[in-house]
């Protein structure tokens, strides 16, 4: 066993078990990888990218048998040819997985920049993919009820906040975060065009979770 490949169990087992903590096993068990195709290529393996598939398959396979997980992956429109490549070794296994992945990624994104990442789409089962449809009018209106607990009339707020969004959960549910801690709302209840005209408004999402970061304690922004 190359130093690599201990690597690799390593960073899984010792990272995956936290729930805070999947993103730090991503990038670590990505970085071993690397390394692990590096040293492979190194040694003339012919089937290096194989290799990493199912040692990365067997170390999720070891951890599942003692503690079942679910991997939840976001903007997987995004992964690279060998994570795809993974997900189809997936596909080819006959029985029941120990463990499940759950993929979440934008369509229209892939379809234009991720040429891997939809033939692998195509060749999943219909059952298994879920498309969700953006938030109409009446879902941003239910967020905002939640968000503003007793208010029933929004004066336009929320055809400008489904306006703004294109009806994107995450980002509606980001402005709704940001308008708590910095009301739109004047004091007798109606809003305030002012703020939703200013441009202190975060334009994007990115924009917009760091707004929501500054807000945080250390603590918790770490």
């Amino acid at each position: 066993m190359c130093s690599s490949d201990l690597n690799i169990g390593l960073s899984v087992l010792g990272l995956i078990p936290f729930a805070g903590s999947i993103f730090d096993m991503t990038k670590e068990v990505m970085r071993d990888l690397r390394e692990y195709r590096k040293e492979q290529e190194k040694s003339g393996g012919k089937n290096s990218a194989d290799t990493v598939v199912i040692e990365l398959f067997q170390s999720f396979s070891s951890l599942a048998a003692e503690n079942p997980f679910v991997l939840f992956v976001d903007d997987a429109q995004w992964l690279d040819p060998d994570s795809v490549r993974f997900l189809q070794y997936l596909q080819s296994i006959e029985q029941p997985l120990p463990f499940s992945i759950v993929i979440a990624l934008e369509k229209s994104v892939a379809e234009k920049s991720n040429t891997p990442v939809i033939n692998w789409l195509s060749s999943v089962s219909s059952e298994r993919v879920i498309a969700l449809a953006p938030f109409d009018i009446d879902a941003v209106r239910a967020c905002m009820r939640d968000a503003f607990p007793g208010r029933s009339a929004f004066g336009g707020l929320d055809e400008w906040l489904l306006r703004r969004t294109s009806g994107v959960p995450l980002i509606v549910h980001e402005y709704l975060s940001y308008f708590r801690s910095r009301s739109p709302f004047r004091e007798d209840g109606t809003p305030d065009t002012e703020v939703l005209a200013s441009q202190s408004i975060p334009a994007t999402l990115q924009s917009l979770l760091s707004k929501n970061i500054e807000s945080l304690s250390e603590a918790d922004t770490n």
